[in-house]
């Protein structure tokens, strides 16, 4: 069978590039099973006239080469049904100035020798939640009903019968996975707006995601599919086509980085090595990069072969999905799947499933090359540090009510007076580690209810105990500008989720009467509104967490950074000359003001009221509720800074449920819709100010 893929692939190959042929010597071939592949990757409409080339020299077997004709009949005609429903599409979308952005389908179609040679189930869309009315608004119109068997929370999926088409609308390219290595894709800001680019794709005007974006995109499709479900060919061939069309558009060295960060640079050495080999891929993209051996090659053939040769029965597919996604999601080192092996649940698909997972180890897609015994004595290490830490502090800061000791100036945090306190006494300790590289480890993730360990581009970091950060940097010339961001939002949110210290993903402001915070998704508005509530006198506590303590029982938002992020439109809306402030994230285009000590509160505020800010894509109106009984509890949590942590340990402790159920019985919680469109910031403004004046 191993013959028979590598023959698939010079049968692709001419397909792409000779037409004519290449003297390749068929002979001996077994046809049957070379359709068998061919079709099991979706590539026989590709193959065909190839194919039928070949019978010319070669005996393939009518009913084989029938077949073949079949597929390719059926498959161009699909392809051809599928432009024409879409075409509608954009016409209807265009006309309702609906945004969306297409990805694979009709982008990597253009790149064949005809489009309508690449075989696709659906063509897939992404959109914000936001524009979901003016899309459904659009299907509607054109006749597509949901496929609910089919459909889940991330990605519903339409059909229409005629012209036929399956439409997946995704509102998030990771589907439903999530875990540290989501978040890192997260962070890349592959989905944001402002990455995508125009391209004329299939005869239609496309907006798309950018190109090192759709490539970064690619690989993780075909490394979960991989993962999880099974993969064949058909993803050698997109993305050679792609790298040979756009290659000299995309920042190789970039890329690389992110694959290195992503724990996923063995996977792309390996798979572009047989992109090259196999299809002739342009080997640019291998520059500096290590080859990998015959034998590691060999076996992700294998993996693609088996997906099509050795299909699983429907149970055990579930199995091994349940055992495997720990992969996708970068929880393995946590969970640690092999573990499972031997339980009974398993014994059905035990050699499959150890074969797969020695396969993923040699791919190098496991996080687990640290094991759990070496953690624990590295702990022990840190301990030592801390001591140390407590004596060699050099900086003193105040956040979230928490005095921090710091061995990194961070001047973006307001000084502590240290007459209050002595240096071996604070809250938090901040340090290097003793030696470097002691967390070097890019693919681990640990996540307890008192550790966590993450990783980024230039430092590796642990927080544990509700009382250390750990930094480690990954080059001597590391810059602390880069450090410093990751400490201050990731790893001291982790900290307050340690103390038990409820976090509202919000801005708070204050006056002498109270506090208010306003929470919602990222870009419902939150520093807008704001903002506004600040030229209307009120001072910041908190831009963007809100850490709630409770004292004697009454809630008090904690100071925060004295400083506010707005996004590039609403700080050129807010008179900003982009030039003379900080950008502070170049993917997302954010930038960071700071702020005057007039502009900060003194001290905590009193929370005197919650306002939850939402699109209302229901019936486009403005309307304000008061949230009442469990839904007002349900809200709360559902707004904490710390889901992620939630999601990955056993939930919020009882400490924060039990702050929650008191702060929701004396704090007033509003939830405000307003419409997609027209500008109702002074609206919104005027109504939390009526509010609050009766509070």
């Amino acid at each position: 069978m191993y013959r028979t893929g590598e023959t698939l692939l010079q049968v692709v190959y001419e397909a792409l590039y000779a037409p004519y042929g290449t003297g390749y010597d068929y002979e001996d071939m077994d046809w049957g099973l070379l359709y068998k592949m061919a079709a099991g990757s979706k590539l026989s409409t590709l193959t065909y006239h190839t194919v039928k080339r070949l019978s010319e020299k070669y005996k393939i077997p009518t009913e084989v080469l029938e077949q073949w004709e079949q597929d390719h009949i059926e498959g161009t005609a699909r392809a051809l049904e599928s432009k024409e429903a879409f075409s509608q599409f954009i016409q209807e979308a265009e006309k309702v100035q609906a945004n969306y952005g297409v990805f694979k389908g009709f982008v990597l179609a253009d790149l064949f020798p005809n489009p309508e040679y690449r075989t696709s189930n659906d063509t897939d869309i992404l959109i914000k939640k936001e524009n979901a009315p003016k899309i459904l608004q659009v299907l509607k119109a054109l006749g597509y009903e949901k496929d609910h068997h089919d459909s889940s929370e991330q990605v519903p999926v339409y059909y229409r019968e005629t012209p036929s088409h399956r439409l997946e609308i995704h509102y998030s390219l990771w589907e439903e996975f999530k875990g540290p290595k989501i978040e890192i894709l997260n962070s890349f800001g592959i989905m944001e707006e402002s990455t995508f680019i125009q391209l004329n794709a299939c005869d239609m005007n496309l907006t798309t995601l950018g190109y090192e974006e759709h490539l970064i995109y690619q690989m993780f499709h075909i490394i979960k599919h991989v993962l999880v479900e099974g993969m064949a060919f058909s993803g050698m061939v997109d993305i050679t086509l792609y790298i040979n069309k756009y290659g000299e558009k995309i920042d190789f060295s970039s890329f690389w980085k992110k694959m290195e960060q992503l724990g996923y640079a063995t996977f792309c050495e390996t798979f572009f090595q047989c992109c090259i080999h196999y299809l002739r891929m342009d080997n640019k993209i291998m520059k500096h990069r290590s080859l990998p051996s015959y034998e590691v090659k060999g076996r992700l053939l294998i993996e693609f072969i088996n997906k099509i040769m050795i299909p699983y029965e429907v149970e055990d597919e579930i199995k091994m999905y349940q055992l495997t996604r720990p992969y996708v999601d970068g929880m393995d080192a946590y969970y640690n799947p092999e573990r499972h092996l031997e339980e009974e649940e398993y014994k059905s698909v035990l050699n499959r499933a150890k074969a797969k997972i020695e396969t993923i180890h040699l791919l190098g897609l496991t996080c687990q090359e640290t094991s759990m015994g070496e953690i624990e004595e590295r702990e022990l290490i840190f301990t030592e540090d801390l001591q140390k830490a407590k004596r060699n502090a050099k900086f003193f800061y105040e956040i979230y009510g928490m005095m921090i000791a710091s061995e990194i100036e961070m001047d973006e945090l307001i000084v502590a007076d240290t007459t209050k306190f002595e240096k071996e006494q604070a809250d938090v300790y901040v340090h290097y580690c003793d030696q470097m590289g002691m967390l070097k480890d890019p693919q681990l993730q640990i996540i307890q209810s008192n550790r966590v360990w993450f990783d980024t581009v230039h430092a590796s970091f642990l927080v544990q105990n509700g009382n250390e950060v750990v930094v480690d940097k990954k080059e001597v010339s590391s810059p602390e500008e880069k450090i410093k961001p990751f400490i201050i939002s990731h790893a001291l949110a982790f900290i307050l989720y340690m103390k038990n210290i409820i976090t509202l993903h919000g801005a708070t402001v204050g006056d002498e009467n109270g506090a208010v915070t306003i929470i919602g998704t990222s870009g419902a508005g939150k520093s807008t509104i704001s903002t506004g509530l600040r030229k209307k006198g009120y001072k910041l506590i908190a831009d963007d967490v809100s850490a709630i303590k409770l004292e004697d029982g009454i809630p008090y938002v904690q100071i925060a950074v004295p400083h506010q992020k707005f996004c590039r439109d609403t700080a050129l809306k807010e008179g900003y000359k982009l030039e003379e402030i900080e950008r502070i994230n170049d993917v997302r285009d954010k930038y960071r003001v700071k702020l005057s000590d007039e502009e900060m509160c003194s001290g905590p505020g009193r929370l005197k009221g919650i306002f939850e800010l939402n699109l209302n894509t229901k019936d486009n109106t403005f309307r304000i509720e008061k949230a009442e009984g469990l839904e007002l509890l349900k809200l709360i949590s559902a707004n904490m800074f710390s889901q992620y942590l939630f999601s990955n340990t056993s939930g919020p402790s009882v400490e924060i449920f039990q702050d929650a159920l008191k702060i929701a019985k004396q704090v007033p919680v509003y939830k405000i819709y307003r419409p997609t469109d027209g500008d109702t910031v002074e609206r919104i403004l005027n109504e939390i100010e009526k509010i609050v004046k009766n509070m």
